[in-house]
């Protein structure tokens, strides 16, 4: 096949399902300091199937609430502004990935990324972007498998995440954290998170930051999931993630436990209904 350019990119981009413009607007606003809970709520309550997703997540047991909201007010109210935002990516995310099981590693390593980035003691914000990026930076997966399978499926022979990357390049001229980067430009996905999934190509470029880091090491625990926690520890000692970890000070610590529950987290909420 031949090399794909941005214009045939930007293309099957429109021919996969579309995000809401209510969801497109709800994303830029993601990491203004000033948006506020009343915003918040109203972009949600104006989108039938988000407002409907939204109750969804937040009554499941994920949230833990032992109660039933009854408006969109009530759940920012009870969990917050940043539990909702970060509800609102979620629902918004899961209509536009088809594929069960790119959707299922996308949350694996988005909530890995925001427990460590928790762990880190980083900033509601920090933790927001890691977490939004790391579920959209697999949209470009969608879009190859879509599209095209056999080559994708070819691809994806590798193990090794910079080397699947590398055989992508090869194959279609992008690899996936460029297609998605494209491709969600013209969702309203704000530049500061598409800045960081464009970066995950470069692990020792100067525009990798430490938010890369933290999710280059969530899609080390999902590739490891069902491993023992000595192959994680084992892994960490490996580069680039070794130089990165070194590079920006930073001490993760890990245990069988946190593997476990990121497991099942990742599980419930991979099975929630959503309409």
């Amino acid at each position: 096949m031949s090399l794909l350019t941005i214009g045939d990119i930007k293309n099957r981009a429109e021919q996969l399902p579309a995000m809401s413009s209510a969801a497109s607007v709800l994303l830029g606003v993601i990491d203004d300091p000033d948006v506020t809970r009343d915003e918040v709520a109203y972009l949600v309550s104006i989108d039938p199937v988000l407002a409907a997703n939204s109750f969804r997540v937040a009554n499941s047991a994920f949230y833990g609430s032992k109660r039933e909201f009854e408006n969109i007010k009530q759940i920012v109210d009870f969990l917050g502004l940043h539990a909702v935002q970060q509800i609102a990516v979620f629902v918004a995310a899961k209509s536009i990935f088809p594929v069960k099981e790119i959707w299922f590693q996308s949350v694996y390593i988005a909530n890995a990324a925001k427990k460590l980035a928790h762990k880190l003691d980083r900033t509601d914000a920090e933790i927001d972007l890691a977490y939004t990026a790391a579920l959209f930076e697999n949209y470009g997966e969608i879009l190859l498998s879509n599209f095209y399978r056999e080559e994708y499926l070819e691809s994806q022979s590798f193990q090794d995440f910079y080397s699947r990357l590398k055989r992508e390049k090869e194959i279609f001229g992008y690899n996936h954290i460029e297609i998605s980067a494209i491709a969600l430009a013209s969702m309203g996905i704000p530049q500061r998170v598409l800045n960081i999934i464009e970066s995950s190509n470069s692990p020792l470029g100067d525009s990798y930051q430490d938010l890369n880091v933290i999710i280059e090491v969530a899609r080390l625990l999902f590739d490891f999931r069902e491993n023992d926690i000595s192959h994680v520890d084992e892994a960490l000692t490996k580069e680039p993630i070794a130089s990165n970890l070194e590079r920006f000070n930073l001490k993760i610590e890990l245990d069988s436990r946190f593997l476990i529950s990121l497991l099942k987290e990742a599980d419930g909420l991979n099975e929630m209904n959503l309409v």
